[in-house]
């Protein structure tokens, strides 16, 4: 007869409690207990096994133990069983299992699990099938693994303290709905996670101290693979000690709605111990942010969508991502991307020591946007290998600090027919490089090096383009006094315009048409008893320009022209294509220290608003500051070709020519200098002037021409008057390569 010692109404229910102590044993108190009865369990040691096929809850008091060697508990059936204050003593056992669970729900509060070093290797304290385990406010200590569920609901481990020796998996889940495990403190030297085929995932604000492994080859500290649908996973706020390599693998989900969160966690261990974290075939959105895995390797591999955020990280290494979004990381060794659609890589340090790798390395990446961050590194500081895809870099405002090799190295894998490939490298600092800037890619098509600061490097700007590449400009860039050189080679146009040039080497070749204006070269240096200048040699090109610069005064190699120490252009080809004009010599002109703020008698700055407008100058008043203003240079060379075309029109006696004139002296406005480059004003001034001489000749002669000169003076205007409009309107990408055609046909009649 059972003895009821209470009853109350809870929830409109009745709640029964007995104690086991009137029973002859606990089985029997369990088979004639009623459904959601309280059993009281006594100070004692129960050894019997149980079989439990109804809801009931064991409460136990100080000291009561339920010791299992070769007994089971056995729970079957759609129940509820809780064990509270309850604590299970598993001794050297027969059987696979200590607790089996079949389609049950088992929650333990505040008990203790206890088990020996067993002989089976598949041995767990708990085996859970098509049902559900909760841990709560628990103490574990086992020398085995500890559970393990499959095909069930849940499996929650919440506030416990989890001692885990010696075992393989401590929890092994397959085929679950839920699986967290949330603020616990736990101490492993084991596999402590492998969860497969799982819909929701949480590891959350646990204490985790990882201590030495015993006898296992590259244990994986946590593995989940095989997420199912579903849009909850994450692994944040925990804190790791560890004295042993940790491996945390996520893998395989296939849900594109699914959120990845690993966030704010922290591995400490010695410098000497690696850990790694491995994500393979992820879809959805992965985000890591303010982890501190000083010693830690990222590895990405067939994901879709990354942001990385306030991490510290030794590295990473990505492979096949649509897009990747890093800012405010720190990498202590280096970073390799391959194979991403979208890179955005912004505000992050990277300093690597090894001087077999790249900082940062990049391949196949079809767009690329690198602001802001700081690089320094034994070897290269990013190469970028362009195996011919529709690429677009952008390069800006970062900080490249004593690179050993190559600060930017871009180089091409392969050449490819249809060039799209575009370089933009503006507002960076390189310090103390080998070589700054080295870009060696047959698949380039434009290359724009812009307002840069170069100081201490040995090579400043090398570019090497292919037949297609269209364009290399280099612009309001400053050169530091280090003797730093630049190369340029293989582009139908390369303008190097607007820079502060100390003590620089410039070499150009290989271009169709040169522009060099609006520079400054400062005065040479002296070394080891020698002085040297600025040198500027030019080779194998077609129509060169050197105009507007203010340059050192002395005796150039070409034509006894008046313009700066060793220009050499002797072995030029086409020395009948050269213009040298409006240059003036360096004098009463005294550099200030770099962005240094002192007080200056007038402050002078070079035009569009270049970087060379923060440096300022300590200039004699007596000297004409308007000289130095290059757009106003430009705009009097265009009224002067304006006055001198309606002086022509008004002499000439030929109708056609009369009326070809008439069509480009009304389009001849000064809206041409708004929101227009600078370097195509240039080279069309060049173009105008050589026009305004033919036509001079022309009336010159023009009682001695034929019908057919006439023709082919009427053919040059009207090229002339189509440069001039593609000038005056708004202009495309694709317009710019038919302002370049125009202008090289009108080269060409010329």
């Amino acid at each position: 007869m059972i003895e009821l010692q209470t009853e109350e109404l809870i929830m409109n229910e009745k709640k029964l409690t007995m104690t086991s102590s009137d029973y002859s044993s606990l089985q029997e108190a369990v088979d004639k207990a009623k459904d959601h009865t309280t059993i009281i369990l006594d100070s004692e040691i129960y050894t019997e096994g149980l079989v439990i096929s109804k809801p009931l809850t064991f409460v136990g008091q100080i000291d009561s133990i339920i010791r299992l060697h070769t007994n089971q508990i056995k729970i079957k059936g759609t129940i509820e069983v809780c064990f509270e204050q309850v604590t299970f003593d598993i001794l050297s056992h027969h059987y696979d299992a200590a607790i089996k669970v079949y389609g049950s729900k088992l929650i333990c509060k505040q008990c203790k699990f206890k088990s020996a070093i067993q002989k089976r290797d598949l041995f767990s304290c708990l085996w859970v099938e098509s049902g559900s385990f909760i841990l709560d406010d628990s103490k574990v200590n086992t020398h085995t693994d500890f559970v393990k569920i499959i095909n069930g609901e849940i499996l929650e481990l919440k506030h416990n303290e989890l001692d885990f020796k010696n075992g393989k998996i401590s929890i092994e889940t397959h085929g679950m709905k839920h699986v967290a495990v949330i603020d616990n403190r736990i101490l492993s030297c084991m596999n402590l996670i492998r969860s497969t085929k799982t819909t929701q995932f949480t590891f959350d604000n646990n204490t985790v101290n990882a201590s030495q492994e015993q006898g296992l080859n590259k244990p994986k500290f946590i593995l989940v693979d095989g997420l199912e649908h579903g849009d909850q996973f994450s692994i944040s706020n925990n804190t790791i000690l560890a004295e042993r390599e940790i491996y945390i693998v996520v893998s395989n989900s296939l849900s594109i709605n699914r959120k990845i969160l690993i966030t704010n966690n922290e591995i400490h261990c010695n410098k000497d111990i690696r850990s790694r974290l491995t994500l393979d075939h992820l879809q959805g959105l992965l985000v890591l942010e303010g982890n501190q895995l000083q010693t830690g390797h990222l590895l990405l591999s067939k994901c879709s969508e990354l942001v990385l955020k306030k991490n510290v990280l030794l590295s990473m290494s990505l492979h096949e991502l649509k897009q990747i979004m890093a800012t405010d990381n720190r990498f202590l060794k280096h970073v390799m991307i391959d194979k991403i659609h979208h890179v955005d890589f912004k505000k992050n340090h990277v300093i690597n020591g090894s001087n077999d790798s790249e900082a940062i390395k990049l391949s196949a990446v079809d767009k690329l946007v690198f602001e802001q961050n700081k690089i320094s590194s034994a070897d290269h500081g990013i190469t970028l290998l362009n195996a011919g895809d529709n690429l677009e870099i952008s390069i800006l405002k970062n900080e490249f600090l004593s690179c050993r090799n190559r600060a930017i190295n871009i180089a091409s894998t392969m050449q490819k027919k249809y060039l799209k490939t575009e370089v933009n490298i503006s507002k960076n600092v390189f310090l103390r490089n080998e070589k700054s800037i080295y870009i060696d890619d047959r698949n380039l098509k434009a290359c724009y090096v812009t307002e840069n600061y170069f100081a201490e490097n040995k090579e400043a700007i090398v570019i090497l383009g292919g037949k297609s590449t269209s364009s290399i400009k280099v612009k309001g860039n400053y050169l530091d006094n280090s003797n730093q050189k630049i190369e340029l080679r293989s582009a139908q146009m390369c303008s190097l315009s607007h820079n502060e040039l100390s003590d620089s080497r410039l070499s150009v070749r290989g271009c169709d048409e040169i522009v060099i204006n609006g520079n400054h070269f400062d005065k040479g240096y002296y070394s080891l008893g020698k002085s040297y200048h600025n040198e500027v040699s030019i080779k194998a090109g077609g129509c060169l320009t050197v105009s507007h610069n203010v340059m050192l005064t002395g005796k150039a190699r070409h034509e006894k022209k008046e313009i700066m120490d060793y220009l050499n252009i002797a072995a030029y080809e086409r020395n009948s294509a050269i213009n040298i004009f409006n240059n003036k010599p360096l004098e009463g002109v005294r550099k200030a220290k770099w962005f240094e703020v002192e007080p200056v008698k007038e402050e002078v700055f070079y035009p569009d608003g270049s970087l060379l407008s923060a440096l300022s100058y300590q200039i004699d008043s007596k000297q004409n500051l308007s000289e130095m203003n290059i757009d106003d240079v430009m705009k009097s060379e265009f009224f002067k070709i304006r006055d001198a075309l309606v002086s022509i029109r008004d002499s000439v006696v030929s109708v056609n020519i009369k009326d070809s004139l008439s069509l480009i002296i009304t389009g001849f406005e000064i809206e041409i200098f708004e929101d227009k480059d600078s370097n195509d004003i240039y080279r069309f001034i060049v173009k105008s002037n050589e026009t305004v001489e033919m036509l001079k000749i022309y009336t010159t002669m023009a009682d001695e021409t034929d019908t057919q000169t006439e023709e082919r003076i009427v053919t040059v205007l009207n090229n002339y008057k189509m440069v001039l409009d593609q000038l005056m309107s708004k202009r495309t990408e694709n317009d710019q390569d038919v302002l370049n055609a125009q202008l090289k046909l009108l080269e060409n009649l010329l």
